[in-house]
């Protein structure tokens, strides 16, 4: 049975597993995302963005729309924390730490339809999501306000979105809407940059 279909028993204990393991991969790689956080401004465009993100301003072209609309969201959310950076970056932050435990979660599901048993791929999932994270330039760009960490997330969800959509005919289950999700995705990653 794939792991698209409905399942009962010790199929679904190997899932909710895969699942709490992949949330503590997110959840490891955010808490080492978080101590490490620009607590200000950094480097590069990211006092441009959090001033944007501030007043819902329009930043140099190609003016990130979807971006700066999140990281208002986020100075909104966020607004029991006195400084505004901190607000914005922890989006990045949070953003990063899905993308981690999605690519976890991924590694997961391939192996298992790969024939893989749980024992060796779930340490393999965790270090797949360490390693990505912990790459410099992955770990740079998730812990300040730069656009690359909403980009990364969003491509992340879509390849777990078509990845849901290869698995669902295998269950007998419709999957035309999982295409249209990605496309959607896809177009809405041209307004983060």
């Amino acid at each position: 049975m794939s792991q698209g279909a409905s399942q009962s028993g010790p199929e679904a204990r190997t899932v909710a597993t895969d699942r709490w393991f992949a949330a503590a991969a997110g959840i490891l790689v955010g808490l080492v995302y978080l101590l490490t956080m620009a607590r200000t401004v950094s480097f590069w465009d990211s006092g441009e963005y959090i001033a944007c993100s501030w007043i819902a301003g329009i930043p140099h072209p190609p003016c990130v729309p979807l971006f700066v609309m999140l990281g208002r969201f986020s100075t909104l959310l966020f607004g029991f924390i006195p400084d505004v950076a901190t607000r914005t970056n922890l989006m990045c932050v949070i953003a990063g730490a899905v993308s981690m435990a999605l690519i976890a979660r991924l590694t997961q599901r391939w192996s298992g339809r790969s024939g893989l048993r749980p024992a060796f791929y779930r340490p393999v999932s965790l270090a797949a999501a360490m390693l990505s994270g912990f790459s410099f330039t992955i770990w740079q760009n998730n812990n300040a306000m730069e656009t690359y960490a909403i980009s990364q997330s969003i491509a992340v969800i879509a390849i777990w979105v078509f990845d849901i959509w290869i698995v669902r005919p295998e269950a007998s289950r419709p999957a035309d809407r999982q295409l249209y999700v990605v496309l959607y995705l896809l177009t809405m990653a041209v307004g983060v940059h």
